[in-house]
């Protein structure tokens, strides 16, 4: 497994690569308002065309990206089982790469404005409402490790599967079908979990 972070700038460049991209690629990154959404736009193509094609010695251009069913990214048309998830929150943009597993990755900008039982109780379990409580810092651990768990079994939010779940506070753990999700804090106000599976 492969995890890579990148720290974007806001005020970086970008438009003098576009170049480096599909028109419609462009026409993604561009459909942005933002500066700030176009940047992460922008460096989330460039990992998955660029980084992707560099881990399997190929070109840009023979990366093929798809979706599955649930709109998660797929790598098309390539002998290689390999399977990839990007995230971002704020200014940075997190990936995961692996060849013997699916994975799925989440960070998020811890927010103590946000009241845990009030979000919790429309994707949390009552167990892991339970776990939380009030406590800002374990909503977050348990949000970014669900929202990996279901990227890397490819459901997403567009089944129940995340309302079943009864994850923990733990750093690591083992779940059925050898399931694992790590926690981590690698950044300073920000909540990081990945899961394979």
């Amino acid at each position: 497994m492969k995890i890579i972070a990148v720290k974007i700038d806001n005020n970086f460049n970008f438009e003098k690569y576009l170049y480096l991209f599909d028109s419609d690629a462009v026409i993604k990154i561009m459909s942005f308002y933002q500066q700030h959404d176009r940047v992460v736009a922008f460096t989330s193509e460039l990992l998955k065309k660029y980084y992707l094609a560099k881990e399997l010695a190929l070109k840009p251009t023979e990366i093929k990206i798809g979706y599955n069913l649930y709109k998660k990214p797929i790598l098309l048309d390539t002998e290689y089982k390999i399977d990839f998830n990007i995230s971002h929150s704020d200014n940075y943009i997190v990936m995961v790469i692996d060849y013997n597993a699916d994975v799925g990755i989440d960070i998020e900008r811890i927010n103590y404005e946000v009241n845990p039982q009030e979000l919790g109780e429309h994707v949390f379990s009552h167990k892991e409402l339970s776990l939380i409580g009030n406590d800002i810092d374990a909503f977050f651990i348990i949000w970014t490790k669900k929202e990996a768990l279901i990227k890397a079994i490819g459901t997403g939010f567009l089944d129940d599967t995340y309302k079943t779940t009864q994850l923990t506070l733990d750093k690591y753990e083992s779940l059925a079908n050898n399931i694992q999700i790590y926690s981590l804090r690698i950044f300073s106000n920000y909540s990081l979990a990945i899961a394979t599976s």
